[in-house]
């Protein structure tokens, strides 16, 4: 008699944890975001300078290239490649020395993993704090903020 009911109790435990489920995001904090694709990206809203305010790692030693860092200053723009962005940095050390660095990022068509903030070097308490809880949602925990006690150094010619 147990066992005949044994299926009818795993049936309720089962509902019972989708319903948890559904509760839980329902009530989390964390949102999802919307990811928009390469192809579907209006690149001039990406263009120009770019301030880099803040990283978020779930681990440690992701983040160790940023401890020398006092602030950084990107550009964006189109290359001649109309599937790459050209990217210039301009890297202010702790020490006050400028490092210049230049990169180009791919567009690929399905890829969601550019993430762009802060269009100036102090921005809102609020807007930190935001991008530190959107960060946590992805167990992202260890959170380092760049000082920007110095002025950004400013980008050479090429």
């Amino acid at each position: 008699m147990l066992g005949a009911n044994l299926p009818a109790m795993q049936s309720l435990w089962s509902f019972l944890l989708y319903l948890c489920g559904l509760l839980v995001d329902v009530f989390s904090l964390c949102e999802t975001p919307v990811k928009l694709h390469a192809n579907e990206l209006d690149r001039d809203q990406y263009f120009g300078r770019w301030f880099f305010i803040a990283a978020a790692s779930s681990s440690p030693s992701s983040l160790e290239t940023f401890t020398t860092t006092d602030s950084i200053m990107f550009s964006m723009t189109q290359s001649d490649n109309p599937e790459r962005l050209q990217l210039r940095a301009a890297i202010r050390l702790k020490t006050g020395q400028c490092v210049p660095r230049s990169w180009i990022y791919l567009l690929m068509e399905l890829s969601a993993d550019l993430t762009t903030e802060a269009r100036t070097l102090h921005p809102a308490e609020n807007c930190i704090a935001a991008f530190k809880n959107q960060a946590s949602c992805f167990d992202m925990n260890e959170f380092l903020l760049v000082p920007r006690t110095q002025s950004a150094c400013e980008f050479q010619e090429s």
